[in-house]
C-alpha cells in the first residue's frame, strides 16, 4: 500500500507511514543514518529545519503538522503514528526538559516568539536540584487564540504552573519577553498568597516609553554615534540608501520614544521569512511588549544578561530597579541573541544554578 495523495481521505500502512518520515527525515535534517533513532529535541535543530521537515509531511500526507508537534512526537516513529492517525495532538501546555531531582520544580517562560526550543541548552545545563519545565505560549498550534496582552499570558502561565505544582513555593524564570511574563506571573502568584523564592530575569527590557528621561537621551545619542561612523565608513553612492532606508524606522522610534505605542521595526535579532505561525506568534508577542504597563513588585528578582546586550534597547538596570523591592544582577558574555547559545549559555546557566542553590 502506498502513502496516500494530499487529502486523499486514507490512512497510510505502518511500515509506509515510517518509511515516508524516515526519507524526508534524511533528506531535510541531514544528519545522517544514526540520526533516524534521535529525537529531534536531541539533533539541536533551528526550529525552521523542524518547520521544513513538518512542511514535507504535510505535504506528503495532507497531515497537518504544527511545530508544537515536536514537543509530543519528536522521533521518526512517533510522527509515522501522527500521519496514520490523521491529526496531530493539542500543544501541552508545558514541556518537561529536565526530570531529575525531587526539588521544588523551575518553570521557564521563552522569549517573544514563544517557541521553547531556545529554553532547551539551559534547561538541560540548569542543576536546579528538581525538575525543569519550559512553558508554551497559548496558540502555537492554531487551536486557541494567541494572547496578545502580558496580563492574559501572565494569567494563563499562572493556571498552568498551578496545574503542575498546586502550591508554593515557586520558582519561575524567563528569557526576554519569557521575563516580563514570569515576572507578571510571579505577581499573580503572590497575590493569591503563594511565596515565591526565585524569580530570575534573563535580557529582559521595557517599551521605550516607560525608560527614564536620562536613559532616552542616552540611548539616542549612543544611536546616534553608531549611524554617524557608518555615514561616514559609507561611499558617497551609499548614502542616499542608507538614510533612505532608516527614515522611517527612525520616526518610529522617535514616536515610541515619546510616548506612543508601536510595532517593532527590523532589529539583528528578526528571523526574515519566518513560517506563519512563527511569524504570528512572534507578531502576538510584539503587541504584548509594546502594550505592557509595568506595575511595582513586592517581590526580589535576578537579572542575568549579557555584556553585549541589545544594541537596540538599554540596559535592565536602567529601567527595573524602580519597581523592584530588591535586585541582584549578573552580567555574561555574549549579546542578545547568542546569550542562550554555546558558549555563553553553559556561564548562564552556572550563574542561575548557584542562585538557584542559595535560595532553595
Amino acid at each position: 500500500m502506498n502513502i496516500p495523495l494530499k487529502n486523499s481521505g486514507a490512512a497510510p500502512a505502518q511500515d509506509d507511514a515510517e518509511a515516508l518520515v524516515g526519507r524526508l527525515w534524511d533528506r531535510i535534517l541531514e544528519r545522517g543514518p544514526q540520526a533516524r533513532e534521535a529525537s529531534l529535541l536531541d539533533l539541536r535543530l533551528g526550529v525552521r529545519r523542524v518547520h521544513r521537515l513538518f512542511e514535507a509531511i504535510t505535504q506528503e500526507t495532507g497531515v497537518p503538522l504544527p511545530l508544537t508537534t515536536m514537543f509530543v512526537a519528536p522521533t521518526v516513529a512517533a510522527l509515522a503514528e501522527v500521519v496514520r492517525r490523521g491529526e496531530a495532538p493539542p500543544q501541552p501546555r508545558s514541556v518537561l526538559i529536565q526530570p531529575q531531582g525531587s526539588g521544588t520544580p523551575l518553570f521557564l517562560f521563552p522569549g517573544v516568539g514563544g517557541h521553547i526550543l531556545e529554553l532547551y541548552d539551559l534547561g538541560r545545563l540548569l542543576r536546579a536540584g528538581g525538575p525543569v519545565y519550559a512553558n508554551l505560549f497559548q496558540g502555537f498550534d492554531g487551536r486557541a487564540p494567541l494572547h496578545r496582552s502580558l496580563a492574559e499570558m501572565a494569567d494563563y502561565q499562572k493556571r498552568v504552573v498551578r496545574e503542575i505544582q498546586p502550591a508554593g513555593p515557586y520558582r519561575l524564570a524567563g528569557f526576554s519577553l519569557g521575563a516580563l511574563v514570569a515576572l507578571e506571573t510571579a505577581r499573580r502568584l503572590r497575590e493569591a498568597g503563594e511565596e515565591v523564592t526565585f524569580l530570575g530575569l534573563i535580557e529582559p527590557n521595557l517599551p521605550e516609553r516607560l525608560w527614564p528621561p536620562a536613559v532616552k537621551r542616552a540611548f539616542l545619542l549612543r544611536r546616534l554615534r553608531t549611524h554617524l561612523a557608518t555615514l561616514k565608513a559609507l561611499p558617497p553612492s551609499e548614502l542616499l540608501p542608507y538614510l533612505g532606508e532608516r527614515a522611517s524606522p527612525l520616526l518610529r522610534r522617535l514616536r515610541r520614544l515619546a510616548g506612543a505605542q508601536g510595532e517593532a521595526d527590523a532589529s539583528p535579532y528578526s528571523l526574515a521569512n519566518l513560517p506563519k505561525d512563527l511569524a504570528e506568534a512572534r507578531e502576538a508577542g510584539l503587541a504584548a511588549f509594546y502594550g505592557y504597563e509595568i506595575a511595582p513588585y513586592d517581590g526580589d528578582a535576578i537579572f542575568f544578561d549579557s555584556a553585549g546586550g541589545d544594541p537596540l534597547s538599554c540596559r535592565p538596570g536602567d529601567v527595573f530597579p524602580p519597581y523592584l523591592r530588591a535586585c541582584e544582577f549578573h552580567r555574561f558574555s555574549g549579546d542578545h541573541a547568542s546569550l542562550m547559545r554555546e558558549p555563553h549559555v553553559s556561564e548562564l546557566a552556572d550563574a542561575m544554578s548557584r542562585a538557584l542553590a542559595a535560595r532553595a
